[in-house]
């Protein structure tokens, strides 16, 4: 199956972005327990509590999205790619 890396990229981009959103508002309430969360996912990153603002989340936002596109758009050309065998 071929996948267009398009749509994959905007597939993947926007996942990306709706799981930011939760967790920046799981973090709005409560902080704590989001860092203990992210500690055990992130293992041996040392994650620290900063206030935050609406810019910080919106750039943030904005940059999971991009780099959600440009991996959800490379896998879908080494997919393709690998596929064609």
């Amino acid at each position: 199956m071929v996948l267009d890396a398009k749509k994959t990229g905007f597939a993947v981009g926007g996942t990306w972005g709706i799981l930011y959103v939760i967790c920046a508002l799981a973090f709005t309430l409560a902080p704590g327990a989001t860092l203990a969360f992210g500690s055990y996912i992130f293992h041996g990153l040392a994650l620290n509590s900063k206030p935050l603002d609406a810019i910080g989340s919106v750039m943030g936002l904005v940059l999971s999205v991009i780099a959600g596109f440009a991996i959800g758009a490379l896998y879908a050309k080494v997919h393709n790619y690998f596929d064609k065998g």
